[in-house]
């Protein structure tokens, strides 16, 4: 059911206006049609009342259907517009389909013809009501990734783009339509260019899965800038149709996370998370585990696995209780104990950490700083 549906009527012969309003809000209670007998009035009316559809007549003094249609389109009037007229000649039909009229129909002296007048009406009401908001949808959205601090872009399977976001310019500088006219693998750094190829290929290979990327792009000002690119292969949806692509500026935190790790690894110790489990599954590694262990830090992630089985098994109570204590308690430990290293050979660490709680799924992790220490003198009793 389409809703209220305001018809104006455009036509110089009053009583066939009549005739026409009784008729159409006869065959449909929605229509309320509007009659105005002077064509050259109708931009006035439309300022101060609003309507779905004009019907109008083609022959009329001052201002005829056509020059009536051009005028309404000049001015940005969308409507839609059916030329109704008793002079049926494909002149008029072929000026008024030049001048962009959406329907053309032909005064009959029978009563069906307003039944499917009403037909036409109802469905170029339907259409442009869904193209309108389809387009308001268009331009809020357009709005929204305007001001977004992302950008995102689709393409084709075979990367040509189809879309970018207007952000594009806040996050690398260039316009949208600067971008439009370069291959879009253009903006990647050299060193990351072909990185950036297969990771499209793998996007489309696994086509509706998303995948996640950082690589570097040139900036406008001549920097470059750290990307984060989150992808999915969307061709068989009916609405995206194509590859889409989220990127997002991560120079600050990649930057930053290159200063942490540099520190890091220049520690004298290692730095690690495990899980507060049976045998404490290591989470990560970082620094310098190979000095203190004689494990990488892939060695101690991949193949050591769990923290407790370096620990000397005689220490290995002590250990348990230590982290139970800082569980319970919700205190830093500073502890020494032995490890087993990679040679076989014991060496006294100091371990100083505290328990976590991930804020998204509440999970308790222990981090840690491990270094060399010295053997601890025996306490005096």
């Amino acid at each position: 059911m389409v809703p209220g549906i305001a018809v104006l009527h455009v036509d110089d012969e009053p009583d066939f206006s009549d005739l026409v309003e009784i008729y159409l809000e006869r065959e449909c209670d929605e229509i309320e049609v509007t009659a105005e007998s002077d064509s050259t009035a109708v931009l006035d009316l439309l300022e101060t009342h609003e309507f779905d559809c004009i019907v109008s007549d083609f022959d009329m003094p001052s201002l005829n259907g056509v020059e009536l249609l051009k005028r309404l389109r000049e001015e940005g009037h969308t409507l839609p517009f059916i030329l109704y007229t008793g002079k049926g000649s494909e002149e008029v039909a072929s000026e008024a389909i030049s001048a962009g009229v959406d329907d053309y129909l032909q005064k009959r002296t029978n009563t069906e013809q307003y039944t499917l007048l009403t037909a036409r009406i109802r469905n170029l009401v339907s259409k442009h009501r869904a193209e309108t908001e389809v387009e308001r949808m268009r331009r809020y959205y357009e709005k929204v990734l305007q001001r977004s601090s992302d950008y995102v872009m689709i393409l084709d399977r075979d990367a040509n783009l189809e879309y970018i976001s207007p952000a594009v310019k806040r996050v690398i500088g260039y316009t949208a339509s600067e971008i439009t006219r370069r291959d879009v693998f253009d903006f990647a750094v050299d060193a990351d260019r072909t990185r950036a190829r297969e990771f499209f290929q793998r996007v489309v290979a696994r086509s509706g899965e998303e995948l996640t990327t950082r690589l570097r792009v040139h900036h406008a000002d001549g920097s470059s800038r750290w990307i984060e690119l989150r992808a999915r292969d969307l061709t068989t949806d009916p609405i995206i149709r194509g590859v889409i692509v989220n990127a997002r500026d991560v120079t600050e935190s990649v930057e930053d996370l290159q200063c942490n790790e540099s520190i890091i690894e220049n520690l004298p110790g290692y730095v690690y998370r495990h899980h507060d489990e049976e045998g404490w599954p290591l989470e990560f590694v970082r620094g310098s585990a190979e000095r203190v262990t004689g494990y990488t830090t892939e060695e101690l992630e991949n193949e050591v696995v769990d923290a407790e089985d370096i620990i000397y098994p005689d220490d290995r109570d002590l250990v348990r209780e230590i982290i139970v204590d800082c569980i319970r308690s919700n205190e830093r430990f500073d502890e020494t104990y032995r490890i087993i290293t990679k040679r076989g050979d014991v060496e006294w660490i100091r371990d100083q950490g505290h328990v976590i709680d991930d804020p998204l799924t509440g999970e308790q992790y222990l981090d840690g700083f491990i270094n060399t220490c010295e053997k601890p003198r025996p306490q005096p009793p």
